[in-house]
């Protein structure tokens, strides 16, 4: 229950930092993203007996592709700016995570991210998360019928641009906590 809070609120997250910057994604990355998400239901279909042709989901397909192409290059961005790296410890931490979710030991765990493609696909998800965690420290996050605190009234009416940049100082600040997503990453805190 907890870790589907925690999935809602990245999601989250990351929908609003899409909305909140539109730049435009190249094509060729959204059509592999979309290949690849395609094969994947195609392989869950296969494993339940459902259609994947359906035209309605084709285009569901291709604007989520758009979008996880979004959110990475934005991510991506967020980490450069943040100096935010993946270090040896932290792909170390990753691969006991994954030990604990596969059933796994975490010599064969090793085994199997030697191949590249594999480990940077384990890099990339360790990033996403440590851009994660610090967007969520940076975040005013409030409940369903909380009032929005005066800042984010502010930022509202403004237009929001503003906001960006407070959110990535106030996040520059903090100190990551671990998450209990697929992935936990901390990042020292040089303050």
């Amino acid at each position: 229950l907890e870790q589907d809070a925690e999935e809602d609120l990245a999601r989250q997250l990351v929908a609003k930092l899409c909305e909140k910057n539109p730049i435009v994604v190249p094509p060729s990355l959204v059509q592999q993203q979309s290949r690849m998400t395609q094969r994947e239901l195609q392989m869950i279909a296969q494993m339940t007996g459902q259609d994947v042709n359906d035209p309605n989901l084709v285009r569901r397909v291709q604007a989520d592709s758009e979008t996880k192409v979004r959110a990475g290059l934005l991510m991506a961005e967020i980490a450069r700016l943040e100096e935010i790296k993946v270090t040896e410890e932290d792909i170390e931490k990753g691969y006991e995570e994954l030990d604990e979710q596969t059933g796994k030991n975490v010599a064969r765990v090793k085994a199997e991210y030697r191949d590249k493609q594999k480990r940077d696909m384990l890099v990339g998800m360790i990033l996403e998360d440590k851009v994660l965690t610090l967007m969520e420290n940076a975040a005013s996050i409030s409940k369903p019928g909380d009032a929005p605190p005066a800042e984010a009234k502010a930022d509202a009416q403004d237009g929001g641009d503003e906001g960006d940049e407070k959110t990535k100082k106030a996040a520059a600040k903090k100190t990551p906590k671990k998450t209990a997503a697929k992935k936990k990453a901390a990042k020292k805190d040089d303050d």
